[in-house]
């Protein structure tokens, strides 16, 4: 029901959404809004249990010596050369604390400009990006896996912002810029660049842009294959080490033991329920997607189709994993993680639509979005929507305190992650 408002009101509501048209907003002013919303949400950038492990990492990139004792943040791996080098030199010459600060402020630019590039792409205005990015919250992020990348500092934040842009540009018919953005992301994270690799030539292919795809597909190898080099060399290395007699593979440690609300969802109690809802949610937003597709045109077009052939991905990684999951051998290549860029991308599709479908009764338009800024602000007020949890300062002080009581000083020490 469309919301009814007198001649004045109607003249704002009017006036307001040519504001924010995105015929006449410029990609730099959405990545500036967005930004603010991040830095708002996230400031002061709490220390996370994964960023205590790649910082450290990084570090040892720039000072070899840097490792304790008993250092548990050692890993011999090459594919994420470039985050840890961009990583390590910030905290090599700014110091730990500012040194984060700074990657915490560019990975949210990242993230910023993705989702700016995108929004433009499909005609949205600001204030729609901001209904996308709260469903998005709302949602959790994923449906099934656990993958989230909206409130951290890892590398494949990065990835995620730059492979958004890349989608983008072939959205607009631009596949050169599309293939240098998810070159970018790949180097940043090679499996999120896979996704974006992946759904760029997707995009182009059911726009039956067979050119674009030649293009943005040579251009994306010709980028990488030096990282594809570094990664073969990595596997060969990794391979060739013998576990000692009667302990678990690496890839059983990882994945069954350690990792498997990430990467073997059949290893985990009660998985009957999580996978029938990925099932089923695949199968609904797949088709609604393609529904939507048949009835726009353009750049959502092009996307609720990409969308709707993403959701097949589903099942497929689903059946992989029940057939890999006494051994965790494909848990590195974690298979459940496009459920949340699929699910992203999903609702820009919806957005888009609902956009358009309203284009011609402005308030109803508007009031959604006016009620998601409101939900932010109340959000980032009360702290409700904190995209990272930090440990509370209590806890901190009651943990030092026992193990200085307790714990021999020459001792290791081995932290919860959850503590």
């Amino acid at each position: 029901m469309a919301l009814s408002v007198g001649k004045g009101a109607d003249g704002w509501v009017r006036g307001a959404l040519t504001a924010v048209d995105a015929e006449a907003t410029r990609p730099a002013i959405y990545a500036a809004a967005m930004l603010l919303i991040l830095v708002a949400m996230g400031y002061p950038f709490f220390w996370t249990g994964n960023e205590d492990h790649y910082f450290v990492l990084a570090r040892q990139w720039f000072d070899p010596t840097f490792r304790q004792p008993f250092d548990a943040a050692f890993d011999a791996a090459s594919g994420k050369i470039v985050g840890l080098f961009v990583f390590g030199g910030a905290v090599d010459l700014f110091g730990w604390n500012a040194g984060r600060l700074l990657i915490g402020l560019l990975s949210a630019m990242s993230l910023a400009w993705g989702f700016a590039t995108l929004a433009k792409a499909l005609k949205l205005s600001p204030l729609d990006m901001f209904v996308v990015f709260l469903l998005f919250l709302a949602c959790g992020q994923s449906v099934l896996g656990g993958e989230w990348f909206i409130g951290g500092i890892e590398t494949k934040t990065f990835a995620y912002g730059l492979g958004m842009a890349g989608l983008a540009a072939m959205l607009t018919g631009r596949p050169v810029v599309a293939a240098i953005w998810v070159a970018l992301a790949l180097y940043f994270h090679f499996l999120v660049g896979a996704f974006w690799a992946g759904s760029v030539l997707i995009a182009a292919l059911v726009d039956r842009r067979i050119r674009d795809v030649v293009v943005a597909g040579v251009g994306i190898a010709v980028l990488c294959a030096p990282l594809v080099f570094i990664l073969v060399a990595d596997q060969l290395r990794g391979a060739a080490v013998v576990a000692p007699p009667s302990v678990p593979d690496a890839d059983y440690i990882y994945s069954i033991i350690r990792n498997p609300h990430h990467v073997a969802p059949f290893a985990n109690p009660g998985w009957q329920r999580g996978v029938l809802t990925a099932l089923i949610w695949a199968a609904a937003f797949g088709a609604l997607c393609r529904y939507l597709a048949v009835r726009g045109d353009g750049a959502v077009k092009a996307l609720g189709t990409t969308v709707a052939v993403l959701c097949l991905c589903v099942p497929v990684a689903l059946v992989v994993s029940w057939i890999d999951r006494n051994t965790g051998t494909l848990g590195k290549l974690y298979l459940l993680r496009p459920f949340a860029p699929i699910l992203l991308l999903g609702l820009f599709v919806v957005v888009a639509a609902w956009r358009k479908a309203s284009r011609e009764v402005p308030d109803v338009r508007l009031l959604p979005a006016l009620l998601t800024v409101g939900v932010l602000m109340v959000s980032i007020g009360l702290g409700s929507f904190r995209l990272v949890v930090h440990r509370p300062p209590e806890l901190q002080g009651t943990l030092v305190a026992a193990l200085q009581r307790h714990v021999p000083a020459e001792a290791p020490v081995l932290l919860d992650p959850e503590t």
